[in-house]
């Protein structure tokens, strides 16, 4: 609950001036959408079961889940933000043989489903769609369990990575942040008002993009959530000045990698090779911006020189504007 006078402006501001938040009526819409969604997973992976010859009881009980990430989870989104959802999947559960190959032509049948397409050939396989009008991003992760019921509440520990392909730990690795991020925060309200603002900020100068070499969104969050930590009890709108402060005058570099929480590079949990980009190593990055969950890997490794130039003095245009603001 936004309660400081100066915050709530800046909420007034990010609803009626840039529609940055959604009606009641806009998020039990999305709460409805993924309910459906996790029904046809569910009888997808029921299906696939008898597909596959297992006996009943697997058939009848192997479940299955969604699990909202990114700013859905982070509950910072808007009217015409995507929805990025995780499918948990039991492991006799397949990405080629049935989430591609079952999954997919069913839900191109679906009347409610549009404008689908099967990314394949990627680090982290998905399906894009629209359900309903809205867009989803729909990605995969099968795990050890021979049931995923309602009871399977975290994706986190260590535990889970037993026995999961790459493509799977890096599909986990979106709810695995979020969550921490989640977790870590002191205070929720003030560090979801900043984030907003942050996140309009950047895609107003054009700095909002991990492709580009910029910035992409769970960063912006792990940003925000640093400045957060570091001043816990602290309305958003001081939040929003001591960022830019922070941000302009930080010591970027490979030494001294930014974090919101002890980095554990230990490679025991994961039994992939070292020339993935989870175990890659910043040494060389300009502006190494690390995740909170593990495994730890750098969220920044597009920035170069170019684009970590531009974000210095944006980062240092925006510590003028706002100490003058309080001036």
């Amino acid at each position: 609950m936004v309660n400081h006078p100066e915050d709530k402006k800046i909420q007034q501001i990010l609803d009626l001036d840039y529609q940055q938040y959604v009606s009641p009526a806009h998020k039990k819409m999305k709460m409805e959408i993924l309910l459906k969604l996790e029904q046809i997973i569910k009888e997808w992976i029921r299906d696939c079961g008898a597909l596959e010859n297992k006996d009943q009881d697997t058939i009848n009980n192997s479940g299955g889940k969604i699990f909202p990430t990114g700013s859905y989870r982070l509950d910072v989104y808007g009217p015409n933000s995507d929805i990025d959802a995780l499918v948990v999947a039991p492991r006799h559960i397949k990405r080629q043989d049935h989430f591609f190959d079952v999954l997919a032509p069913r839900l191109r049948q679906n009347p409610d489903v549009s404008e689908m397409n099967e990314v394949r050939d990627t680090a982290v396989p998905l399906i894009k769609m629209k359900f309903q009008g809205i867009d989803i991003d729909l990605l995969f992760a099968c795990i050890s369990h021979r049931k995923v019921g309602n009871d399977l509440e975290s994706l986190g520990g260590t535990d889970i990575f037993r026995g999961l392909d790459l493509a799977s730990v890096r599909s986990l690795k979106g709810w695995r942040d979020t969550d921490m991020i989640n977790k870590l925060v002191p205070e929720n309200d003030p560090f979801k008002l900043c984030l907003r603002s942050i996140k309009l900020w950047a895609k107003n100068r054009g700095i909002y993009s991990n492709v580009l070499g910029y910035i992409g969104g769970v960063t912006w969050a792990i940003l925000v959530a640093r400045v957060c930590i570091d001043n816990p009890n602290t309305p958003a709108h001081k939040l929003l000045a001591q960022f830019f402060k922070f941000y302009s005058t930080f010591e970027w570099g490979p030494k001294n990698p930014l974090s919101i929480c002890p980095i554990n590079t230990d490679k025991e949990y994961v039994p992939f090779t070292m020339d993935d980009q989870l175990f890659r190593s910043w040494n060389d990055d300009k502006m190494p911006i690390i995740t909170p969950s593990y495994p730890n890997s750098n969220s920044s490794f597009n920035i170069s020189d170019s684009t970590k130039e531009v974000l210095l003095t944006e980062f240092t245009k925006g510590a003028m504007v706002t100490k003058a603001i309080f001036d």
